[in-house]
């Protein structure tokens, strides 16, 4: 079970987390308290010998958690058009005060909002959830159309998303760096 949260870090689609577990098996066999030894030693099998395991991992390329959009030079505040084009009503609302009630955005409508602090999240749900049914997911098509503004379109997502990678999520985080990114 220590593995776990390991193969999750690393991403199973790497084949990394296998590989670390392997290495602890064998550690913890051998006694050994050093798994990083362990495991940089038992990577050849896995790699060029030549390559160390950070470049063996930047080059696979398969991170999804690049952003989905970047603002250049990001100047806050930033101004935020969010358009709903799922076909729900969605409920929204910053992070940043735990207390606020969500706000609702009916199909087709479109609210400007100011995001001051990056450090605060923009969450979205649709307003009416059956409970009997897998909730829905949303897509997010985002253009930036300046430093200080970018303009957010909501989709309903297909019946069978692909949730790997940063385009489908219930929450937007624009970084303080310009990167936007989807949760």
């Amino acid at each position: 079970m220590r593995c776990l949260p390991l193969i999750i870090l690393l991403g199973l689609s790497l084949g990394i987390g296998e590989l670390w577990c392997k290495a602890a098996e064998a550690d913890e066999a051998d006694n050994q308290d050093n798994l990083t030894h362990s495991l940089i030693h038992r990577l050849p099998d896995y790699a060029p010998l030549e390559q160390d395991v950070f470049s063996f991992l930047a080059q696979s390329n398969q991170s999804p958690w690049e952003p989905i959009a970047r603002i250049e030079e990001p100047q806050f505040p930033v101004k935020i058009e969010l358009v709903n084009r799922s076909g729900w009503s969605l409920d929204y609302g910053f992070t940043d005060d735990p207390l606020a009630v969500p706000a609702t955005l009916e199909p087709n409508e479109t609210v400007v909002l100011v995001l001051v602090n990056p450090d605060t999240l923009l969450s979205l749900n649709p307003s009416q959830v059956d409970a009997t049914q897998d909730p829905p997911s949303l897509e997010f098509q985002i253009a930036v159309e300046s430093s200080d503004g970018v303009k957010i379109e909501v989709y309903r997502a297909l019946s069978n998303p692909n949730l790997d990678g940063d385009a489908i999520g219930l929450v937007i985080n624009i970084q303080e760096s310009g990167g936007i990114f989807v949760y």
